[in-house]
């Protein structure tokens, strides 16, 4: 043994019984050495000093003291020196200091060496019921930090419910039992408290604090003398009444108290008396603290118009590192849209992610919106963060015009910005790549993924390594680079190689032909429980790798739910195109036709990228190929470049099944000669039924190499999509509708034809049956919808048709 043994821990982590069992262990090893207990302060130290030879003797005493400068260590320590034969196990609740007992052979314990680990609480479990319950073990251990006295209790609690052994049922949560336990010092006779025990009840001013910030706390008092508070903290760290985060604003790791135990801690004391801590609390944060912890304290406090700033400057630093406890106070918080808007703001996202439907919100946001654009900021910087929360709380109202003009006004704003960005200081910066990560998260709302990634890339180069955001903005722009394409037109960028940075590292694995990684890299995503108004962008994504891998796994909840959601966000009640697109392949993959005409009818007015290539997958989905080359256009895809090469496919099969096979071959060649993407091609491949892939296959001989080799690589992928055809009518009817097309009437046609007249009529109703229509009128205009002739009113393989009108 040490010749000082001391257990330094406050109640409920067994020092008492450890005391006891060091007794009965020594009796039972090492029945030869004498032990002594000594149960006053006076007979410690006769005992101290008696005289008794060369033979070691141990003595045991428990809570004779408990301060760190306490008056009896430096005679303890004193006497130890002068009878090296002397071992004592002493408890306390400080730590002795290390100059009083650093010349001496010594171990201090506390309660990280005193507290239960998981197998020793499995044994406990085992021991009490009898049988070996891992489940059990997890639920009485996790959260209680080993404290043994929370452990048994929670156990008896268990058991209890359970009908097990009929103990008592605890009357409050642990946390609160365990601040119950060092309510007050050990003994009450003590000449001076323990140190330990004073510096909890001060940091029962904070709500949570880092081991920097319990030093500005203390700073100036006589608490921080002669005590190493950093050794305090690491103690405080195994309180159960303590739970360990990290602070957003430093990265410092914090101790935060427990819900239930800081609940307790203000009932302590009356209103008056709390408000002041909560004072002195919030001067200790503004020293040393970030924003988030400050606002905390402003909130409950009530002074909503200093909250209401920091909020309006920092809004996505609150969105990004917001915890648990100030969430709460500010969800609960009485506010007033039109006089605390940002702050109205931040309680809205707040209360939605608590479960709150957006539509229930509507009139606050709606103030708030009016007090925004009612506000005059003072500079630049100011104007940009009043125009990224404005764009945020358009997009929460549903008012998508809107949200695109404060898009396009930031824009503005950014340039000008631009110039300036030399001259700012490091946290200016900061703040404004939080301002353009707000902007990122509203771009990608309303369907913009190329100016979302603009908008990423700019708050990358304004952001600081340093800062805590930092990480997420990069991978915001690895995330929207994927998303768009952008690093697959590099050919080699493999998700395999260089990690995985964002959801959308799934569609990648489609472009490798790997559906099975592609779906297992979805199920984190998937099990997510994201509440928030702008999920849209996440919900396509996982339509748009669910329906090309696998179509068969969806539900009819899982396509149409997403879709709702984001009608609903909206105003107008049209959904995310983006979105829209992605639920249009699912529906196809299934071959749900009344889910793919619903979807088409509500973004039937919409004329963004996502919105055309919707309408272009319909019209070949039904056949309507001369349809589907009238959505195409360049436009709009700049920035694109998986969406562009994808339209450039889909208007190749599309000439193909209009027979044109020269056409589809230039335009898959001008395709490649622009991007040269094998991994954007293979991906556009998977949209096409297998029919007109392996007819593309057959003419790969008239391709790029490259791009031949795209599609011997692609041979391998499922195609789950196909098209109507209108194939069914026969050579000598297609004849026929070409002759009705140039206006011959059914004796002309006979005539032509060298048939009957009521052949012609024969014919004419297997047409009509055939096309789905009941005239003549309608059979045409099917017929140019498919291709089957030009809406001029021919077709370039139409030579017998001409011919025929020309000789009438």
């Amino acid at each position: 043994m040490p010749q000082l043994t001391v257990l330094a821990t406050l109640l409920g982590w067994g020092r008492s019984t450890w005391i006891q069992q060091c007794d009965a262990h020594i009796r039972e090893e090492q029945p030869d050495v004498a032990t002594e207990w000594a149960y006053t302060r006076a007979q410690l130290v006769e005992l101290l000093h008696q005289p008794g030879g060369d033979e070691h003797r141990v003595i045991l005493a428990d809570a004779l003291l408990s301060a760190a400068d306490d008056a009896l260590w430096p005679v303890i320590t004193e006497a130890l020196a002068e009878n090296p034969q002397v071992r004592l196990v002493i408890s306390s609740v400080d730590v002795p200091r290390a100059d009083l007992i650093g010349h001496l052979d010594y171990l201090v314990l506390t309660e990280r060496d005193l507290a239960f680990s998981r197998a020793e609480v499995r044994e406990y479990v085992e021991l009490t019921t009898g049988s070996n319950h891992e489940a059990l073990t997890i639920a009485v251990s996790d959260g209680l930090r080993g404290m043994i006295e929370l452990i048994s209790r929670r156990l008896r609690a268990h058991l209890d419910q359970h009908d097990r052994l009929g103990w008592g049922i605890a009357e409050s949560s642990p946390e609160v039992h365990a601040l119950n336990l060092i309510r007050r010092p050990v003994g009450v006779t003590l000449p001076k408290l323990s140190k330990t025990w004073q510096i909890l009840q001060r940091v029962k001013e904070l709500r949570a604090f880092s081991a920097m910030q319990l030093h500005t706390h203390l700073d100036g008092t006589e608490l921080a003398d002669g005590i190493d508070l950093d050794e305090i903290f690491i103690r405080f760290r195994n309180f159960p009444f303590f739970t360990v985060e990290n602070d957003i604003d430093t990265g410092d790791e914090l101790l935060v108290w427990q819900h239930a135990a800081w609940q307790q801690v203000g009932a302590e004391v009356p209103e008056e008396v709390r408000r002041e801590q909560l004072e002195t609390g919030l001067a200790t944060i503004r020293r040393s603290g970030g924003i988030v912890a400050q606002t905390y304290y402003l909130v409950a406090l009530e002074r909503f118009d200093e909250a209401n700033l920091i909020v309006t400057h920092n809004y996505q630093h609150f969105i990004a590192g917001l915890d648990a406890v100030t969430a709460a106070v500010i969800g609960d918080a009485t506010l007033h849209a039109n006089i605390h808007p940002a702050l109205a703001v931040l309680q809205a996202d707040i209360r939605i992610r608590s479960g709150l439907a957006e539509r229930d919100l509507r009139e606050p946001l709606d103030q708030a919106l009016n007090a925004l654009r009612a506000v005059t900021a003072a500079d630049v910087e100011s104007e940009f963060a009043r125009t990224a929360l404005l764009a945020h709380t358009s997009a929460f109202v549903g008012d998508r015009p809107r949200v695109l003009r404060y898009l396009e006004y930031a824009s503005e704003l950014s340039v000008g910005l631009r110039t300036r960005f030399g001259q700012m200081s490091t946290r200016t910066r900061s703040r404004l790549a939080e301002h353009h990560t707000l902007l990122v998260k509203v771009a990608m709302q309303v369907d913009h993924l190329a100016r979302a990634l603009r908008i990423a890339r700019e708050a990358v180069r304004l952001s600081n390594p340093g800062d805590m955001g930092h990480v997420g903005r990069t991978r915001d722009v690895v995330n929207l680079e994927d998303a768009v394409g952008m690093r697959s037109l590099a050919g080699s960028v493999s998700p395999h190689q260089d990690g995985m940075y964002g959801a959308s590292v799934s569609v990648r694995f489609i472009e490798e032909g790997d559906d099975a990684a592609a779906i297992d890299f979805l199920q984190t995503l998937q099990a997510l429980r994201i509440r928030t108004a702008s999920r849209s962008a996440i919900d396509a994504h996982i339509l748009l790798v669910r329906a090309l891998a696998a179509p068969a796994e969806l539900s009819v909840r899982d396509v149409l739910q997403p879709i709702e959601r984001s009608a609903e966000l909206w105003r107008t009640g049209v959904p995310s195109t983006y979105l829209s697109f992605a639920v249009l392949l699912a529906a196809a993959s299934r071959n749900r036709q009344d889910e793919g005409a619903e979807i088409v009818a509500r973004i039937a007015k919409s004329r963004d990228p996502f919105a055309r290539l919707t309408r272009m997958l319909w019209a070949q989905w039904n056949g309507n190929f001369v349809e589907s080359l009238g959505e195409a256009s360049h436009a709009g895809f700049e920035g694109l470049p998986r969406f562009a090469v994808l339209q450039r496919v889909l208007v190749a099969v599309s000439q193909l099944r209009l027979e044109d096979a020269q056409g589809c071959v230039q335009e898959l060649c001008s395709a490649w000669g622009e991007f040269e993407a094998p991994r954007l091609f293979r991906f556009a491949l998977r949209f096409i039924p297998q029919d007109v892939f392996d007819e593309l296959f057959g003419m790969r001989d008239d391709l790029p190499s490259g791009l031949a080799r795209v599609l011997e690589e692609s041979a391998v992928d499922k195609r789950n999509i196909s098209w109507k055809t209108v194939s069914a009518l026969s050579r000598s009817e297609i004849e026929v509708v070409r002759l009705l097309s140039h206006g011959l009437k059914n004796q002309e046609i006979a005539e032509s034809r060298h048939v009957t007249f009521g052949t012609v009529r024969t014919q004419l109703k297997s047409i009509y049956r055939k096309l789905g229509v009941s005239d003549r009128t309608g059979a045409l205009a099917e017929a140019r919808a498919h291709g089957l002739i030009s809406p001029a009113g021919g077709t370039g393989s139409d030579v017998f048709a001409r011919k025929v009108a020309a000789d009438k």
